[in-house]
């Protein structure tokens, strides 16, 4: 037993010296996949007078680079009922690795129509990866 473990533990360093990790490198030409946005700058809702409502939701938020595409929100999936709230999480594709892009933050604008707005919704929230804002809906 004690010398199976010994050929484990060598063959464990022997891929650590070569660099074997048993998972792929990302290709540095190829975008990394789609990640929440840096932050939520403004959000805003104009709900039509129809029945049953719908709402057009804008968003405006900020990613730390430049070359930032694909923006999107995404509805947030909950394992429990969030009662009147409606979330979404903004999502972007970053630039590619090697991407020659601004060192600074850019702002990005989305727009997403809810037709028809589910009953009992009085709140949307979108969120990002450092933060959230929450717009109250009025009937």
């Amino acid at each position: 037993m004690t010398i199976k473990l010994q050929m484990v533990a060598a063959l464990a360093a022997l891929m650590t010296l070569i660099g074997c990790t048993g998972s792929p490198k990302p290709d540095p030409n190829l975008p990394p996949p789609p990640r929440p946005i840096y932050s939520i700058d403004a959000v805003s809702a104009v709900m039509t007078r129809k029945m049953p409502p719908s709402v057009v939701l804008k968003v405006r938020g900020v990613v730390n680079s430049g070359g930032w595409t694909n923006v999107e929100l995404r509805p947030l999936q909950t394992f429990a009922p969030e009662g009147d709230v409606m979330s979404f999480t903004m999502y972007g594709q970053p630039p590619a690795p090697k991407a020659v892009v601004s060192q600074a933050f850019a702002w990005e604008t989305i727009e997403l129509t809810i037709d028809p707005l589910p009953e009992g919704v009085r709140r949307i929230r979108v969120l990002s990866s450092t933060d959230e804002k929450t717009v109250e809906l009025y009937r």
